[in-house]
């Protein structure tokens, strides 16, 4: 149904996939596996037709779907047979509320009202989103959007969906309910490509596994047994907090008093309080929509409480990781990016290249940003906030799209930050990196704090650590 045939792609002088051949069988569920940059997400939109037509990079060999090459079909061909979810939902939802984001595809296709309402309705009540049909789309957490995302592919009913990162910001409830979704798909005879970094929920529907390193597929079979440190997660989160301490001694540079946010008649947070204190790593944890990055919001100051107080100690510098961090990487090349930040210390900030060394991106240095994967962009944008030495480091899902090693180095060199006495907020789903960085664990239900305590220690040292 679907095959590559000697398929490479460059960009920049950089080889991003070369002499990929495949082919995918009708029907199958296929895990593509690698470390963060590898080209699994450039193999995706190759499958899916989005280069060469809509992401101009130079290519050779050729894709074929159902026999026809990809270079001679238009993009709303191969997309009738062929749906893609990007990495980033945000990047395909352009409608203001989720009922007519779902509807969209239907609607411009042609379809009678009726139909597209059987859709809307359908797919909604199989991804278990029928709550958000009434909702804005802007106000969604990142794991709503990403089941929205996916909504609005399946309303076309495609033969294959090719997934990026699909559970990249679904906690563990989410993660195990949207692959029960995509089984139940594969079972009516979709067939699934799946990009993934934490693949156990979808191990017992996925028959075969592809890995790409360094833009080659070298391997092609069974699918391997995978640790997942999400899937523990489905315990309750306080099952992972030990005897309640008192916070470390540092200042208190950051306080919520009673904070609430409301938005469109729903309230996202209710009259939490939270201190943070120079010198302490805090986890923020719970739930999609528990309203965690609203917390975010309200410390970096991007969004103005309801009601309530937000405490900030005079000249607290503050850096913000978002959870799409292409949001903020402006510059022209790599290197730029955290030239730009160390500016703003620029008698103490760390050397561009060691930091860009440390995180794995020495080698991209000049390339423009926007051709990076998104797991190299997450550290990239992680890289830019820590050359401006920020008294208080928040950074939003540091695990997204990120293998084991990037992950903990990431975290490595945010948490060198608390030794300079700043404080590190991080939000995750990841309940190792919970256990093996975080000093505190502040648990997030429904708007409101539900536990607060210290995790209990993982027992396995990191083996990672930077000056």
């Amino acid at each position: 149904m679907l095959e590559s045939e000697k398929l490479s792609v460059s960009a920049a002088g950089r080889r991003l996939l070369e002499d990929v051949s495949m082919r995918l069988d009708r029907g199958e569920f296929v895990l593509v596996r690698g470390p963060s940059g590898a080209g699994k997400t450039t193999l995706a939109r190759c499958l899916a037709g989005f280069i060469p037509h809509a992401v101009r990079l130079e290519m050779k060999g050729r894709v074929l779907v159902e026999g026809r090459p990809t270079m001679e079909m238009s993009l709303a061909e191969i997309a009738s047979r062929v749906g893609m979810v990007l990495q980033r939902p945000e990047a395909q939802l352009f409608n203001l509320f989720v009922a007519d984001e779902i509807a969209f595809a239907p609607r411009n296709a042609g379809l009678p009202q009726a139909e597209i309402s059987r859709r809307v309705s359908e797919v909604a009540g199989a991804l278990g989103i029928e709550h958000l049909l009434s909702r804005r789309v802007t106000e969604l957490s990142g794991g709503e959007k990403q089941r929205v995302a996916l909504a609005s592919v399946l309303a076309m009913r495609p033969g294959l969906l090719v997934l990026d990162e699909p559970l990249s910001q679904l906690d563990a409830q989410g993660a195990a309910s949207l692959a029960d979704a995509l089984g139940r798909l594969h079972e009516a005879g979709t067939g699934v490509v799946a990009i993934e970094q934490r693949p156990g929920p979808l191990m017992k529907s996925a028959s075969r596994e592809l890995r790409i390193e360094a833009g080659r597929l070298v391997a092609d079979g069974a699918p391997r047994t995978h640790e997942d440190p999400h899937e523990r997660g489905a315990e309750q989160w306080q099952a992972l907090l030990g005897h309640p301490r008192e916070a470390p001694g540092g200042e208190e540079i950051a306080r919520l008093e009673n904070a609430s946010v409301r938005r469109d008649g729903h309230w996202i947070l209710r009259e939490v309080s939270l201190a943070l204190r120079a010198g302490e790593s805090v986890a923020l944890v719970g739930p999609n929509a528990s309203g965690k990055s609203t917390i975010a919001g309200l410390l970096a100051g991007i969004i103005r409480p309801t009601a309530g107080r937000v405490r900030l100690a005079p000249k607290l510098r503050v850096a913000l990781v978002p959870q799409d961090p292409s949001w903020m990487l402006l510059a022209d090349s790599v290197r730029q990016e955290v030239e730009i930040g160390a500016r703003r210390d620029a008698d103490s900030a760390p050397d561009a290249d060691r930091l860009l060394s440390d995180l794995g991106l020495a080698g991209l240095a000049e390339h423009p940003p926007a051709l990076l994967s998104v797991g190299e962009m997450g550290r990239l944008a992680l890289g830019a906030a820590l050359a401006a030495r920020p008294d208080l480091l928040i950074v939003d899902e540091p695990a997204a799209a990120q293998h084991a090693q990037a992950r903990n180095v990431m975290m490595s060199l945010a948490t060198q930050r608390c030794k300079h006495g700043a404080a590190l907020l991080f939000i995750t789903h990841d309940i190792e990196l919970v256990r093996r960085w975080a000093d505190r664990v502040v648990v997030l239900r429904q708007g409101e704090i539900a536990a607060e305590g210290a995790p209990v220690p993982c027992e396995e040292e990191s083996p990672v650590e930077h000056a």
